[in-house]
Parts: structure tokens; sequence; C-alpha cells
């Protein structure tokens, strides 16, 4: 399929077959036992051929073209608004309960938090972290895991930060709880490493809990290092900003940073610079950063969608980060049969990176709900959304 994308193959190399109505073949070039859970990934989605050559620009725009194949399928669409029933084709529609899905697009969190505290809503995933501490003694409140960490990353193309002593005394300076607790206040365990938890070893143990944290913060060695790398208590350490895109949150979040390197470092001459998105993402691509909040939400579940972006090259790889053993283990990986194996390569090449300390791990990130207590049968998933095709309204 990627030689075919790429124009140097033909249509009738892809290894795809319709066996009949309910069954695709797929053959892969490698092992990929990530593969179930990567074709669930939005892109991997079907759609219908014949509506996109239609209407190859308006046809995810209308009811009537937009079609699907999950439990539930959209026979409405008004403003803001979306209506969906169950899909009488859908291959397990015994299972489904709900009759009906009303879906309410609200551009203000705090507008779509008060529709659901007046009974207008049974579910919204959009709650501002200043009102999570009000919260967090009503039952409606939930904190589901979500597949993805929050980091900062450092330019090692811009002195000082291609000194791993300068990346180190900074990364060791900052108290990740004391970030969680004040500022984001929705349950984020802090992170000290970059692969967050969720993801099952093949023996069904945690990825992250046998990786185990990279460091620990320690303010001491932090001023040691800074020092031996020539900046005493933050002396001559050269102006530089932290770059985000435009959100409160990370506003919040920036701010805190900058005040625990200056009370714990000594460095006071850094800036904040935000910028809106596309801006900010341009600006990433190019280099024309010191150091950039940044977030990763895994796109299937393993470790290697965390670790296949920072190959030498990669467009995701903003830091900048290069080390021929890491590219040659993501190479193994991808055709490694035996699944122990490529566990402990997947290790090792955590091990590397965050050797290098190329990025700074803020948090793992969670996702805060308000659920109704009349909801029942939905379930979270990992990597975002809800599965509502067992949800059900009890009275």
């Amino acid at each position: 399929a990627e030689a075919y994308n790429s124009g140097k193959g033909s249509a009738d190399d892809i290894s795809i077959e319709a066996v009949d109505e309910l069954t695709l073949k797929v053959k892969l070039v490698g092992p990929t036992p990530y593969f179930l859970s990567l074709v669930s990934f939005k892109t991997y989605y079907p759609v219908y051929k014949k509506n996109i050559e239609a209407d190859p620009e308006g046809w995810y725009l209308s009811v009537e073209t937009t079609v699907g194949n999950g439990p539930f399928k959209m026979v409405k669409w008004a403003n803001n608004k979306m209506e969906f029933v169950p899909n009488e084709h859908y291959w397990d529609a015994g299972a489904v309960k709900a009759d009906r899905l009303l879906f309410t697009m609200v551009e203000n969190a705090s507008t779509e938090l008060t529709m659901f505290e007046n009974g207008d809503l049974h579910m919204t995933n959009t709650v501002p972290g200043q009102e999570i501490p009000r919260l967090q003694k009503m039952p409606e409140l939930k904190i589901f895991p979500y597949l993805g960490t929050y980091y900062y990353i450092f330019n090692l193309e811009k002195p000082p930060f291609d000194d791993i002593r300068v990346r180190k005394a900074l990364t060791l300076a900052i108290d990740r709880q004391a970030i969680v607790d004040n500022v984001t206040q929705g349950g984020q365990p802090p992170a000290f490493a970059f692969v967050p938890p969720g993801i099952q070893e093949p023996d069904g143990s945690d990825f992250r809990e046998k990786g185990g944290d990279y460091f620990q913060e320690d303010l001491a060695l932090a001023k040691e290092l800074l020092a031996v790398a020539g900046y005493p208590d933050g002396e001559g350490f050269p102006a530089f900003e932290i770059l985000y895109n435009t959100s409160e949150g990370h506003k919040l979040i920036a701010e805190a940073i900058q005040e625990m390197w200056k009370k714990n470092l000594g460095i006071t001459n850094v800036t904040l610079t935000n910028q809106e998105w596309g801006t900010y993402l341009t600006s990433r691509d190019k280099g024309a950063f010191t150091v950039a909040r940044a977030g990763w939400i895994g796109d299937y579940n393993d470790p290697n969608t965390f670790l296949d972006m920072w190959t030498t090259g990669n467009g995701n790889n903003n830091s900048r980060f290069s080390n021929a053993e890491y590219d040659r283990l993501v190479a193994e990986c991808l055709v490694e049969k035996n699944m122990n194996t490529r566990n402990d390569k997947l290790h090792r090449l955590e091990d590397i990176f965050m050797g290098e300390m190329s990025i700074m791990p803020i948090y793992y990130y969670t996702l805060p709900a308000m659920v109704s207590q009349k909801l029942k049968g939905y379930s979270s998933i990992i990597i975002g959304g809800v599965d509502f095709k067992t949800a059900y309204i009890t009275e």
C-alpha cells in the first residue's frame, strides 16, 4: 500500500481482499502486533467510494452521503446538533441498546458544563480545569485514562540546549506534582518517562511499570549540573522563550515552570510566547524555537506510536534528536517476529531517548468528564473517545 500511495507500485500489489461481506483479509509486510488497534484509528475508517467520487469536496457534510460502519448512523445534522440512531447493518446490532444519541457541539467549555449541571446533557468530556476542585466530591466526575504525554521540547540545535547538562538541570528542577495539583487539576500523574501507562506487554503487564521512571526531581543535582555547564546559580544563562499554542491552560503551565526555573535555578530571563495553532506548528517544524510545549496522544495502543517519531528526520522530531542505534532499532522493531525480543528493543529505544533528555516530560494525560449517574453501559477509549455501543439511560 505504501508503494502504491507513493507512486512506486500498482493497485494490484495491495494485499487487501474482501473475502465476503463481513470479512476483510489484509496481508502485512511484517509482523504488526498492534494492527487491530491501528485499524481502529480514525484515518483507517472505511468510507463509501461512490459518494466520494460523486462529491469529492462535500460528501462528508451531508447526512445522506456520510456512510459509516459503526453501531449508529447519523440521521440528522442541523447547525450544532447531530442525531444518531442504531445502524441496522452493524455486525453486532443486537448488542446496541440506545434508541437514539444526540450530540451538541458547544464552543465554550463553561457553557457546556452548565448545560450538564442543568440536566441538558448526560455527558461532557470538556471540563474546565479551574472547575475540577469544585466538582471533586461529585460522583458524576470521572477521570478517564488517556494514552498521552504532555512535555516540553528542547531544540538541540540551539545553545545552550545542545548541552545535555543544561537539559537535565531544567528537567530536574520543576515540581510536577505541584503543576498537576495546582494548575491542571485533572488527576494527571506526573511524568518521568515518555511512554505513558496503559500499554500492555506480551505477558500482560504494563510497559510503563516495567520500564519505571528515568529520573527523579533533584534540585541539588540540577544546580550542580547547571554550574558545571557554566551557569552557577543561573548566572550568564542566555535569554530564551517557552513557545506554546494559544491556550489559557498552556499559559498557566508555562508560567508555573518559568517561576520554578527562576526560584530553583536562578534563571530569570525566560519569556513566554504564544502563537495560534498553525503558526505554532510551523515554528516547531522549522526549528524556530528554543523550548516548546508539546503533547502526544497515541494513535494506537503500542509503544511504537511514541517511539518511532524520534527517528532522524521524522516530521514529528522537532527536537532534532538523532541517534544511529535508535534509528536501527526502530527499523528492527518493524520486522521482529519474536514479541518478547521486540518488547526488549522497545524498552532499549526509550532508554536511549530518555538518556539524551531531548524532551522534558511533565505529566501523563487524563480525560476528566462529567457523566450522569443515569448513563450506563458506556466505556472510555484510552486513545480518545467514548464507546456508546451498549450505553443506555436509567430513570
